[in-house]
């Protein structure tokens, strides 16, 4: 692990992670565009395996909440949210002209 920065804007950059496959991570990666740059991120599937394989207190916490977002983002996405969602918003905005 090499680390850059102090707690509690640490970040930790894993050199070398059990159950992830450096070329399959590398292939399934997202790029996250900052400005000038874009940024190689970890997909989802892996971010899991990296938090998973760790053992520490804080990566238990990280798949918890990872979890939890992942399955509010699936719901999000289903159509009938996505329909219930426009209704509200129309309703709205019919309210306010």
């Amino acid at each position: 692990v090499v680390s850059i920065g102090e707690q509690p804007l640490r970040i930790d950059f894993l050199t070398r992670v059990n159950l992830v496959d450096f070329n399959d991570a590398w292939m399934s990666r997202k790029l996250m565009t900052l400005k000038y740059f874009s940024l190689p991120i970890v997909d989802y599937e892996h971010l899991i395996l990296t938090k998973f394989n760790t053992g520490r207190p804080k990566d238990k916490l990280d798949l918890d909440e990872l979890q939890r977002i992942n399955r509010y983002a699936k719901n999000i996405r289903r159509p009938s949210t996505i329909k219930k969602a426009l209704s509200v918003l129309n309703k709205l905005f019919k309210k306010e002209k």
